[in-house]
């Protein structure tokens, strides 16, 4: 299930309970992430090491939503649908979320002026 970067920041700002999952790697990561408040689980495990976290994802999603980003959209949707195959719950993937392309701050969701998902960079 897709779900708009709108979609997401509407929840998020409601204090919903829910984890933002990045699959990015540690370098894309350590250079930019959405900015998230406090009432958010913040995860992060590289797209290579989730099998290895599997029973903690479980855990989170049986728990509360759990939203897959990652650069383009390609990994997380990757990674929603192995999760999907291996019997966790439903997992939306964000849209397009693009982080990290313009400066080292902390990403904030936001759409662009042409429709499209973006994670923008203040």
């Amino acid at each position: 299930m897709d779900v708009s970067v709108g979609e997401l920041d509407e929840r998020m700002k409601r204090g919903e309970n829910l984890v933002l999952f990045d699959v990015r790697e540690p370098h894309e990561r350590a250079f930019c992430k959405i900015a998230t408040p406090d009432t958010i689980e913040d995860l992060h495990i590289p797209m290579a090491d989730i099998p290895a976290h599997l029973d903690e994802v479980r855990r989170l999603a049986a728990a509360r939503s759990v939203f897959v980003y990652c650069h383009h959209g390609v990994r997380s949707r990757m990674v929603a649908d192995w999760l999907s195959a291996q019997g966790v719950k439903q997992v939306p993937k964000i849209g397009i979320v693009k982080v990290g392309a313009r400066s080292s701050q902390p990403a904030h969701l936001a759409e662009s002026g042409t429709g499209q998902k973006t994670g923008a960079v203040p």
